[in-house]
């Protein structure tokens, strides 16, 4: 449907109020390039087709996601734009040692809940060490990690997991790799990693993590 922009609209509130994604009125209107661009007033953009019935939104079944017998932490996090939510999940699975597992899923009316990440066999005790948004709109980002101890130095595992388009990717990933920190927090639109000496900052630059003073 076409749709004459009005005095105070934006693209945010257009959405809601058809109850349509974001990314739709985006994807169908070339010329708004972000969902922060200021509209024009009398100008015609396209409606995406909205759904008439609310949707029904059922709880996840985490028997058919995480292994049996796991422990499992779960955060609601706005990865994307979509009206609902992805849910973050950390499983843990205890034997001689823990393995953990972090796996992201995501709701559609069409196919229920699914799985659009999984990261298995983390070595080390894991769980949601902060959420925030660094990308300059409204989507929110996850840091994921623990500490772990290689040659008696204390050191700090992390990941950072955001959504580009509609596929959720590491923006930054040091799981694999400790880091000499204590903390990694995102404050002020910034990754904050934290020492007993100091801190350091990364800020996305539009494609990826680098320094920030």
């Amino acid at each position: 449907m076409r749709y004459t922009v009005r005095a105070g609209d934006t693209v945010a509130s257009i959405a809601q109020r058809f109850r349509v994604d974001v990314d739709d009125v985006l994807r169908l209107n070339p010329s708004i390039r972000t969902v922060h661009d200021r509209l024009v007033v009398g100008v015609v953009i396209i409606i995406p087709a909205a759904v008439v019935v609310d949707c029904p939104v059922p709880e996840p079944v985490m028997e058919r996601i995480v292994p049996a017998g796991a422990g499992v932490t779960v955060r609601i996090v706005r990865l994307s734009r979509r009206r609902i939510p992805e849910r973050v999940l950390v499983c843990r699975v205890r034997g001689t040692r823990v393995i953990c597992s972090i796996v992201v899923i995501r709701f559609g009316c069409d196919r229920g809940w699914r799985v659009i990440y999984r990261r298995d066999n983390v070595g080390y005790p894991i769980d949601f060490l902060s959420t925030g948004s660094m990308l300059g709109d409204d989507r929110e980002q996850v840091v994921i990690g623990g500490a772990v101890v290689t040659r008696n130095n204390p050191g700090l595992c992390y990941t950072v997991l955001g959504c580009q388009g509609e596929e959720v990717v590491e923006l930054m990933d040091r799981l694999d790799r400790p880091v000499e920190y204590h903390s990694a927090q995102i404050e002020g639109g910034r990754l904050v990693l934290s020492s007993q000496t100091g801190q350091t900052m990364y800020a996305w630059n539009g494609s990826s993590m680098v320094l920030s003073r």
